[in-house]
């Protein structure tokens, strides 16, 4: 994607064209080594049967809405943009209120459906850094044949408060916080409503996320 966020959680920087350079050479040279990728399956209700890395509801649909209406997109219009909703949060703005409102769902992790029905964040990673840094999801990878869901009712100023939080790989708390290595997560959306997958948005009614298959991915 235009972030890089995966290339970055294995350890690939630079360009593109620059690390398929450097992968090319490595194979060439037999010095390149395989490293195990578990990912996320998703299955829709509008028929999609997708694999990926990070799966999102609520703030992260709304902020890939505003992400691709940027002209020039890339890691500092990104962070411009959290940074603008990170402030607003804590102002009161319209952007923070339009990206962190909850959106009206039920979430259901391992069979198990959490008290709430407004969820300002849901969120499915097998990537602890889900992009800027953010480690949300800090024990994803752990295992293959689970992912790590975090879920938060916060209103948008509460979210800035977990800020530090997630940017130190600590848990996010609030009332009826989900943090949990998972087997299975279930999206009930009240109305059609946007998610996520690696930066790719659909809208649909529901969404279950469960463990994908493992890939074997080759770093110079």
């Amino acid at each position: 994607g235009t972030v890089s966020t995966s290339a970055r959680n294995v350890g690939m920087r630079g360009a593109a064209a620059e690390r398929s350079e450097r992968l090319l050479e490595a194979v060439h040279a037999g010095s390149a080594r395989a490293v195990r990728t578990p990912t996320l399956r998703v299955h829709d209700d509008a028929g999609g049967d997708r694999v990926g890395f990070m799966f999102g509801a609520g703030l992260v649909a709304r902020f890939f809405d505003l992400y691709e209406a940027v002209p020039h997109r890339g890691l500092l219009a990104a962070g411009s943009l959290a940074g603008r909703a990170l402030v607003g949060a804590v102002t009161g703005g319209a952007l923070a209120r339009q990206v962190l409102s909850p959106v009206a769902c039920a979430i259901e992790v391992d069979g198990v459906t959490r008290p709430s029905r407004a969820w300002s964040l849901v969120l499915a990673s097998v990537l602890p850094d889900v992009g800027l840094g953010v480690r949300a999801t800090y024990r994803a990878g752990e295992r293959d044949d689970r992912f790590h869901v975090v879920a938060s009712t916060l209103t948008a100023r509460g979210l800035a408060g977990q800020v530090p939080r997630v940017l130190t790989a600590r848990p996010m708390r609030g009332p009826d916080a989900v943090d949990a290595l998972a087997r299975s997560l279930r999206v009930a959306f009240d109305e059609r409503a946007t998610y996520v997958l690696d930066g790719d948005a659909m809208r649909v009614r529901e969404a279950t996320v469960t463990a994908g298959p493992v890939l074997t991915v080759l770093l110079p």
